[in-house]
């Protein structure tokens, strides 16, 4: 009887086991593939965080390079106007200027300087020198946009600033040519001096910095997807809706246009598809056939699509799907590997535990049975339960001793959980009011975990990948490279400590961060790396407030230099602690030959003897 109950609930057992096995690899692909489409997602997003970084660096830079160049001129305008004001006549000096500024040439020769009066007369057009002397206040650009009078009125106002407008560039057919000008007003002749830079010369330039990028980003399964951006031309779709700009699958179709009509290997219009997604929502997924790098044969795909730099771009990651297919077939095998070795194990325990039984239901008389029965209630429960073994219902007297020690465990086990209770919501308080986490780095499994407010500080969640590469996706991406050769290098290498402030970028709210990362490795036998603990801790506002402070004393520093009196600090015995640089123009003498002497030992020993004592 035993035996077909035994044989019955293997079974059921075996049934269960099956039903859960087709179940799992169900979830397993459903799962794997919802998680690759979030990464595609996460790399799109990415991506178009760069774009835009590099195009307001790329447009800061221009326009701090432009400004400077202006104050330059300005500067030698200045100095030719004070050198000759007494000597020469007005129109001699602004010659000089004018010749002065007339040959320079910046930007290989793409830029240039330009003068106009307050009447809007052109004094220097370096590239249209025949335009000087002639009024251009009712001259437009190819947007209607009246130049002259509208850089009049930003020094009239303002004495300096950028100007946006489109223009004629050297060497090139039409004056469409975006332009950033700055423009300064030249106070003694009422002039206005201003030069440009060309927004198409800043384009080359970004074009590079997001090629490089999009050329060395390779990620998900077999190391096959990678990122690509179009230019925008037309969101509603057309013959040349948009221009391929980065896309290493393509590299020698760079600045070529694209049809939306074009269809893939199946015949679907996946481009008429991402476009209408597009248009409604900003971002969408689609589902088409496409080639490889390095192989011209089509393979289905799945792409996520994002308008970005202001619906500019259209900026996209793309994975292949039978990559994807081939981490899942590992993935299924390998569950049905663990399951098939789980149920060999557990036919094994079943059985000897039922040989066991049946051998000592024959040995045994009733009152071994209840001691078992006992037991068997404890263990049930032993683990989420306080409840102690009743020793009075223990027959024999070895089971009693067994009941005592398991009674004494369990008290000790309920002592310790209290124990490990109540540290471990003090440490998880003091790492919220610090904004500190705590890590555990398995180097060889390449896998890390970390404590809740970890989560916090990185902004993620448990779907996070927990890799290195993962943690390098945190980092600001102007701090990845040389924090990866950090790590690598230095702590992993050299088994430093891993010790150094860095900027991570918010997975949930994508703000920008400054973090503290501490790291102690654990070196194996070999002298391996094996392990690393450590904490990360926020330190974004300890990072703005140093900033602040900073900036304050810095402007108190250019408020006391401004002063037309000296400023000092003295002592309780009438030292100088400091001196403003004023000092030395009223008195001769340097801030640090003042500090340490009172002011008697600058004055004559007769007028020094005639101070109070009280003032010594």
């Amino acid at each position: 009887m035993l035996v077909t109950l035994a044989v019955i609930l293997m079974g059921i057992h075996t049934a269960k086991t099956v039903n859960e096995s087709e179940s799992s690899v169900a979830r397993i692909r459903s799962g794997y593939i919802e998680k690759q489409r979030g990464l595609l997602k996460t790399e799109a997003h990415s991506f178009a965080r760069i774009i835009e970084h590099e195009r307001d660096k790329q447009l800061k830079e221009a326009k701090t390079q432009v400004r400077a160049r202006v104050s330059a001129a300005h500067a030698v305008a200045q100095n030719i106007y004070r050198q000759y004001e007494e000597t020469k006549t007005k129109q001699e000096i602004q010659k000089l200027i004018i010749d002065a500024l007339r040959p320079l040439r910046l930007d290989q020769g793409g830029g240039y300087y330009f003068i106009f009066n307050f009447d809007g007369v052109v004094k220097l057009f370096s590239d249209r020198p025949e335009q000087e002397q002639v009024s251009l206040l009712e001259k437009r650009d190819t947007r209607g946009k009246y130049v002259v009078k509208e850089m009049l009125y930003i020094v009239k106002v303002g004495e300096e600033g950028y100007y946006s407008y489109h223009w004629s560039k050297p060497g090139q057919e039409g004056n469409d040519y975006k332009k950033i000008a700055f423009v300064k007003r030249f106070e003694p002749f009422d002039w206005v001096i201003g030069t440009g830079v060309y927004l198409d010369d800043l384009e080359s330039e970004m074009r590079k910095a997001i090629l490089k990028y999009a050329n060395g980003r390779r990620f998900g399964p077999n190391g096959n997807g990678y990122v690509f951006v179009n230019e925008l031309l037309n969101i509603n779709g057309g013959e040349a809706f948009a221009r391929v700009y980065a896309n290493p699958n393509r590299p020698d179709d760079t600045g070529k246009p694209i049809s939306d009509d074009y269809r893939d290997a199946g015949g679907k219009a996946f481009r008429k598809e991402f476009l209408k997604g597009l248009r409604e929502h900003g971002e969408c997924y689609v589902d088409y056939q496409y080639k490889k790098i390095g192989d011209q044969t089509p393979s289905p795909k799945t792409s996520f699509f994002k308008l970005a730099a202001g619906n500019r771009f259209i900026v996209a990651a793309g994975l292949y799907m039978d990559d994807m297919e081939e981490r899942i077939l590992v993935m299924q095998t390998d569950l049905e590997n663990r399951l098939r070795n789980g149920f060999l194990v557990i036919c094994v325990v079943f059985f000897a535990a039922v040989l066991t039984v049946w051998v000592l239901a024959g040995l045994l008389n009733k009152k071994l049975e209840n001691d078992f029965r006992i037991f068997a209630e404890f263990f049930n429960i032993a683990a989420c339960s306080s409840r102690f073994i009743d020793r009075k219902r223990v027959r024999f007297r070895e089971l009693d001793r067994l009941a005592a020690f398991a009674n004494n465990m369990l008290a000790q086990k309920a002592e310790a959980e209290k124990e490990l209770f109540a540290a471990q919501a003090g440490l998880t308080e003091a790492q919220k009011i610090a904004r500190m986490g705590h890590y555990f780095y398995d180097v060889k499994r390449d896998q890390w975990s970390n404590s809740s407010e970890l989560d916090t500080v990185f902004g993620i969640d448990g779907a996070f990948e927990k890799n290195i590469s993962g943690w390098l996706e945190i980092v600001h991406p102007l701090d990845r490279e040389a924090l990866s050769d950090y790590l690598r290098d230095r702590v992993l290498a050299r088994g430093e400590k891993f010790d150094r402030e860095y900027r991570i970028i918010d997975r949930k709210t994508g703000r920008e961060k400054w973090v503290h990362g501490l790291g102690d490795l654990r070196l194996g036998e070999n002298r391996e790396p094996v392990e690393m603990f450590g904490t990360i801790q926020d330190i974004t506002e300890r990072k703005r407030v140093d900033d602040a402070l900073r900036e304050s004393e810095a402007r108190l520093s250019g408020i006391v230099d401004s002063l037309a009196d000296w400023v000092w600090e003295v002592d309780a015995g009438g030292r100088y602690l400091y001196c403003s640089h004023k000092v030395e123009k009223i008195f001769g003498y340097a801030p640090e030959e003042m500090i340490g002497k009172t002011p008697f030992d600058f004055m004559k020993p007769e007028e020094s003897e005639k101070n109070p004592k009280g003032l010594q």
